[in-house]
């Protein structure tokens, strides 16, 4: 009893305890509550909002680039782009349950069907397939969430409005409004505008490594330490604000950033700064609502040119139609082109400069050949795309847009203008065979000759294998033999003139050893290649009639019996064939491809791709990939693998039935197709499709043969990518050693440079204008000793003796020789010049008069380089525009007395840019001062305007006597009796009174061809150096023009430019009061 009266005591006393301690807990969870809701209210609710909070970065819209007049050069116009928002379709359910046709509730997969619709609709309503939609909307739009994804680029406006409509029904639909830049000029400026393109992976790398560098630096800092400022940051202050800059700028993998010109130089100023919005999101990431703290995107500045449009499109003008005169009759000229490819220069090129010579401003600066910037802008699709890039690798210069050349996918183009119409067009010629030679060897040339007797594919094979066979008889594995070893081993009488290879003496002995087993084998290859041999007299030629043999015909790929069906054909009609085949092979692989994707690979997909994926799912996963790639990445790579593998199988098979047709009751589709292709292009349709020219002329050259031997013909012909073998013989001018290189001699080894401006990007001989040089430090120094500043006088007038060239007379009456204080003095270009001082020598350019100033008056050599350093040359100009080359300044003029009268007048080694001269012109005439060219006039914030002020780089010592000197001299260039250029006063009476200037002809050795006999040959830059003045009296200097102009013959033919330059910029108030 007691025990259980004890028990019934316990329990309300365990009660009371069980609820006291309920009361504390609930009494503590109270107090926390309090505590959050006072005290840490404010943290707790930023903290519950944090992962709810979304940053959206708003791209600023790219600023404008203008001409000095306003006129616009770069501006954004509107895109349409079809996309797809994956936020809204996220908020549909994944499945609901369904009944289906029994009644029986069962799981529907909601979402999926309605991408499945949506697919359907998107894909006819902007002509793509659904399935490749359907593909997009899962793979990528999924993984961008409220970020468009788009599906078609640059759709019209009818499409854009009526997908508007569709949004309204069609949730995720989005039909955006971006912007693309244009440039509306066109080509004009090409070069100095630049182009904008997606941002490289070096490119980000590099912004986000000087963000790291600058956030190091800073971090340094705050640590107490003294941090190692970055360059162009020397303070903590540059340095956080360089920080902010970048920051704002919010560099991404998918920006478009400058490439070149102004548009890579200002990049930063033109794309302004990224705006940040806030959002508040729910847990699938759809926005709810804007948040405060958002920033607004702030414009780039407006760039403002120093330009002229319509002077630089003039410029370009007369450049172009420099290159498109007919060839000159002068006997110089004929006697040139005798040594040259009736096709070379294709293109010749030149520069123009018009610049202020008081504050260095730009009006006009154009090069030829020059580029559209707009075509480096993607848009569209397929054909549309597919003809951008090709004029993208036609400005670049790539080895694709040869290959297409070689290939004749493309026609050979330089750009031409048409005075009676007033517009641009392109002059084109298709690469045969016959052309192609044209371009790599003169009319004269005994290997061309060759080729033109014995111009038979049969030909080609005969002495492919013959020589083959001659050449494998002296075959060693233990020695390195050439087949120039050879040629110069058997061929060796005193008509032939060896390729000149090295051979060594365990070479020769065992080529004699040899020689002694296979005498009689060697004596009867000699005799059959005789009749191609005997008519060249150079080894090399020898070596390069084969090749150019094995370039076109590989005799690998040809049986007997295939030999015997086509031997007769000329190499122009197999070459044309080859081409034309390559051309349907191409566009036979495009719909081949299509229907591999339309059945094959979309069974295998259906059937596969589930277990094929989970696999690759756990590749990733054993892998310990953070971050797996979309399903689309390994579906497309698949897609490729297979078509390449199928079409390396199948695809002699499908040009067989695509040239012979189809047979009645054949159900494969591949088939049909090519036959139905086949059918139509035999009517005369698509004839506006590039490889219906290419078919149409394939079965032209294959009537003749039987349709057995369709396939063996069409396995002979190859692609440029497929020629692959070494050469025989070694060619300086190809870029390397390979069949296809040969094939690519027709394009100059550093191309024709149209992004690489000959104003400021390539430098070239200078020639006679920089005989100012000279000329001032030859001054200068007489000046500061007090001397007379006509330094000497002599007697220029050439002349043969006995005992070799004089190039003049002392005033004495001694004789000049030519070879003169260990040098040789070069000859002026004309005899009897007669009595000259220096004024008269730069009225007349006396070459022997400048090569004695430099060599007796300067007191040291080097004092020529130092002289031409300090006017600019040998070093960038600091025009705001990347890849300025700086030239180059002679080292050897101390030692080398030739070099040093070769410098004096603007040959040697001395390599300036037209810019550099253009600059020391310009210092010639407002004193001294060297200034920086002035591309940039102002920019334009969204407020204020910031004014771009001329400031010299540095100041040449320029007594006034001196200055007077050097400009009567140029004066008496356009107004002597001897003057070079005396003739604008007959040509331009009126502006040859207010303008002075330097006539310049310089020579340099250039390689055209892979002739033998000339292969290189000596051509002629031209120039013209001229300063305008607002009057008679020459005081105030109004405009330094600058012409330079490739491929000419005399430095007079290039002063008309200048004056038509010089009349339009006058016609446009410039220079601006």
């Amino acid at each position: 009893m007691w025990n259980e009266g004890r028990r019934e005591g316990d329990v309300p006393e365990k009660a009371n305890r069980i609820l006291n301690g309920i009361l504390g807990v609930l009494f503590l969870i109270f107090l926390r509550v309090w505590h959050l809701a006072v005290f840490q209210h404010e943290e707790k609710i930023e903290e519950a909002r944090r992962p709810q909070e979304r940053t959206v970065i708003e791209r600023a819209p790219r600023a404008t680039i203008t001409d000095r007049f306003g006129v616009p050069l770069a501006i954004n116009k509107v895109q349409y782009n079809a996309a797809v928002r994956y936020g809204p379709i996220r908020e549909m359910p994944r499945w609901i349950w369904k009944k289906n046709k029994s009644g029986k509730r069962e799981k529907f997969f909601y979402r999926k069907e309605y991408i499945q619709r949506l697919a359907q609709v998107l894909g006819e309503e902007l002509q793509l397939d659904a399935r490749d939609v359907e593909d997009q909307i899962h793979g990528k739009a999924a993984i961008l969430g409220n970020v468009p994804c788009v599906l078609k680029e640059n759709i019209t406006e009818q499409e854009y409005f009526r997908l508007q409509m569709l949004g309204m029904s069609w949730p995720g639909v989005q039909a955006e409004v971006a912007p693309k830049r244009c440039y509306p000029k066109g080509a004009v400026a090409g070069e100095i505008l630049g182009y904008i393109g997606p941002i490289s992976r070096e490119e980000y790398d590099a912004i986000t490594q000087e963000l790291e560098e600058l956030r190091s630096c800073i971090t340094i800092w705050e640590e107490g330490e003294e941090p190692p400022f970055p360059v162009g940051c020397p303070t903590m202050e540059r340095v956080e604000a360089r920080v902010k800059e970048l920051e704002k700028k919010a560099y991404s993998y998918q920006d478009w950033v400058g490439k070149m010109g102004v548009e890579a130089t200002f990049d930063e100023q033109l794309r302004g700064s990224s705006g940040k919005k806030r959002y508040l999101t729910d847990t699938r990431g759809n926005f709810l609502q804007q948040m405060p703290g958002s920033v607004e995107a702030t414009p780039g500045n407006r760039i403002v040119l120093s330009i002229s449009s319509e002077l630089q499109a003039y410029a370009e003008q007369l450049l172009i139609e420099y290159d498109g005169r007919p060839p000159s009759q002068r006997a110089g000229a004929v006697a040139l082109r005798k040594l040259l490819p009736e096709n070379q220069p294709w293109i010749k090129g030149g520069a123009a400069i018009v610049m202020n010579p008081q504050n260095g401003e730009i009006y006009a600066m154009a090069s030829s050949p020059r580029f559209n910037p707009n075509d480096f802008i993607r848009v569209g699709q397929g054909e549309e795309r597919d003809e951008l890039n090709q004029r993208v690798h036609r400005w670049m210069e790539t080895e694709g847009h040869i290959s297409q050349l070689w290939d004749q996918k493309v026609p050979f183009k330089r750009e031409r203008f048409s005075l009676t119409r007033g517009e641009y067009y392109d002059e084109e010629v298709e690469l045969t065979w016959e052309t192609y030679l044209q371009f790599i060897l003169p009319p004269n040339s005994p290997v061309r000759e060759v080729l033109e007797a014995n111009g038979s594919v049969g030909d080609a094979l005969f002495v492919q294998r013959s020589f083959e066979k001659l050449c494998s008889l002296f075959a060693s594995d233990e020695l390195k033999l050439t087949s120039s070893h050879v040629l110069d081993f058997l061929l060796v009488d005193e008509e032939t003139i060896p390729v000149g290879v090295t051979t060594t003496l365990p070479q020769k002995a065992f080529l004699e050893e040899r020689f002694a087993e296979v005498e009689g084998e060697v004596a009867t290859f000699q005799e059959v290649l005789a009749p191609y041999f005997t008519p060249l007299k150079r080894n090399y030629e020898k070596l390069l009639l084969v090749d150019l043999y094995r370039v076109v015909v590989d005799e690998r790929r040809f049986s007997p019996t295939l030999t015997q069906l086509i031997g007769h054909l000329s190499l122009n009609e197999y070459r044309e064939a080859m081409t034309a085949f390559v051309g349907v092979e191409e566009a036979i692989c495009k719909i081949v491809r299509d229907l591999f994707h339309e059945h094959d690979f979309r069974l295998w997909r259906e059937e596969f791709f589930a277990d094929f994926l989970a696999n690759k799912r756990k590749e990733e996963k054993k892998a310990l990939v953070k971050y797996p790639k979309p399903y689309l990445y390994y579906l497309e790579k698949e897609e490729r693998r297979q078509f390449e593998l199928f079409w390396e199988e199948n695809k002699w098979g499908f040009l067989t039935m695509f040239l012979q047709g189809e047979e009645e009751g054949v159900e494969d589709p591949y088939q049909q197709t090519l036959a139905a292709w086949s059918e139509e292009l035999d009517s005369g349709a698509h004839k506006a499709l590039a490889f219906s020219k290419a078919y149409l002329r394939l079965q032209e050259r294959m009537q003749e043969i039987p349709p057995l031997a369709y396939f063996s013909i069409l396995q002979s012909f190859r692609s440029y990518s497929e020629l692959d073998r070494p050469l025989l013989g070694r060619y300086g001018i190809l870029k390397g050693n390979e069949e296809k290189h040969l094939a690519a001699g027709f394009y100059p080894k550093y191309g024709f440079g149209y992004a690489r401006s000959y104003a400021f990007r390539q430098a070239t001989t200078i020639g006679s204008i920089f005989k100012l040089i000279p000329s001032y430090e030859a001054l200068v120094q007489l000046f500061d000793k007090g001397k007379d500043l006509n330094p000497f006088v002599i007697i220029d007038d050439k002349h043969r003796t006995q005992k070799g060239w004089n190039v003049g007379y002392q005033i004495e009456g001694q004789p000049i020789p030519m070879y003169y204080h260990g040098g040789r003095i070069p000859r002026s270009e004309h005899s009897g010049v007669g009595k000259i001082d220096l004024v008269r020598a730069i009225e007349t350019s006396s070459n022997p008069y400048f090569a004695l100033l430099s060599g007796e008056i300067l007191d040291d050599p080097e004092d020529l380089c130092r002289a031409a350093a300090l006017f600019g040359y040998g070093e960038k100009s600091g025009i705001d525009l990347p890849g300025e080359y700086k030239g180059y300044i002679p080292q050897d003029v101390s030692y080398n007395r030739s070099g040093l009268y070769a410098m004096s007048m603007g040959q040697h080694s001395l390599l300036g840019t037209p810019l550099q001269t253009a600059t020391m012109m310009a210092a010639m005439t407002n004193g001294g001062a060297i200034l920086k060219p002035q591309i940039l006039k102002e920019q334009l914030p969204p407020q204020g305007v910031q004014t771009t002020t001329a400031e010299p780089r540095w100041q040449v010592y320029l007594p006034t006597q001196v200055q007077q000197i050097l400009i009567e001299g140029l004066k008496q260039v356009v107004r002597g009796e001897k003057g070079t250029a005396r003739s604008l006063r007959q040509l331009y009476p009126s502006i040859a009174e207010t303008l002075i200037g330097k006539t310049s002809t310089s020579e340099i050795m250039e390689r055209f061809s892979l002739d033998g006999a000339h292969p290189y040959v000596k051509t002629k830059p031209i120039w013209f150096g001229g300063i305008s003045y607002t009057s008679t009296e020459l005081q105030t200097p109004e405009l330094v023009i600058l012409i330079y102009l490739r491929q000419g013959e005399f430095g007079r033919d290039a002063t008309p430019f200048a004056c038509k330059l010089l009349e339009k910029a006058r016609s446009l108030h410039l220079p601006s009061k």
